[in-house]
């Protein structure tokens, strides 16, 4: 037997963006330690190859820009030589972008055949959630606030492609008050809402895990940013 319908005004229950944003990066979490499991037993690393191969790009930048000060050729010339069909970067910039896709297209592979199981088998559940949702006090429901059925629930997770592939515009629909309803949401005639006795509000470890998520990335630029000018120093004897 369905649950019963929420009432009209039921967007008045409809969760944010953040809460909603907090409760994804809990499940992405939890979805990718069977991912990273997994490819440790398959003995899948290649992050030390490709640091080489990125250092190894700085390298060839440092000794190409070195030959180049030592013939006097000019800074517009120099950069056209560098990035030509026969230049010295093409070659190792094309290799590193392959073995970029090659390293994480199975990461992102596994990571999207479990969330096909874990996100529509939990919103089709008992508790209606994630095991993120739950933590935050939400369920997704359909709009009417009735249970989803499997097939929904693997409806609204594979229109959720959307989303994505929108740059995130889709997401961000979800502060869109009253329903809040992200461009998936919208498709799925769904909605994510307050559970019953809810706080309706993000918790502190949210907030942290938002600001974790958000400057992580940048951490990661910076840091390949400063190997890489190590290398160029390094060829160029400075």
């Amino acid at each position: 037997m369905d649950p019963p319908a929420l009432p009209a005004n039921a967007s008045n229950n409809a969760a944010g963006f953040w809460p909603r944003a907090v409760a994804w990066l809990v499940d992405a979490g939890l979805v990718s330690l069977p991912v990273f499991g997994v490819m440790s037993l398959l003995g899948f690393d290649r992050v030390d190859a490709l640091a080489s191969e990125w250092r190894e790009m700085g390298a060839t930048v440092g000794k190409t820009m070195a030959a180049a000060i030592d013939h006097g050729e000019a800074p517009r010339a120099m950069l056209q030589s560098w990035l030509s069909a026969e230049g010295p970067l093409r070659p190792v910039i094309k290799m590193f972008l392959a073995d970029l896709y090659a390293a994480l297209w199975p990461v992102v592979a596994l990571f999207v055949l479990i969330g096909l199981l874990y996100w529509p088998i939990q919103e089709a559940g008992h508790h209606r959630a994630t095991l993120g949702k739950r933590v935050l006090g939400l369920q997704a429901l359909a709009v009417g606030g009735r249970q989803l059925s499997p097939r929904k629930a693997f409806h609204r997770h594979m229109v959720g492609s959307l989303s994505w592939l929108t740059l995130n515009i889709g997401h961000l629909l979800a502060a869109n008050a009253p329903r809040h309803q992200a461009l998936h949401d919208r498709i799925a005639n769904t909605q994510v809402v307050w559970h019953d006795g809810a706080k309706r509000s993000v918790p502190a470890w949210g907030w942290l895990l938002v600001v974790v998520a958000c400057t992580l990335p940048l951490l990661i630029a910076v840091k390949a940013a400063f190997s890489l000018s190590a290398a160029m120093q390094a060829a160029l004897g400075i």
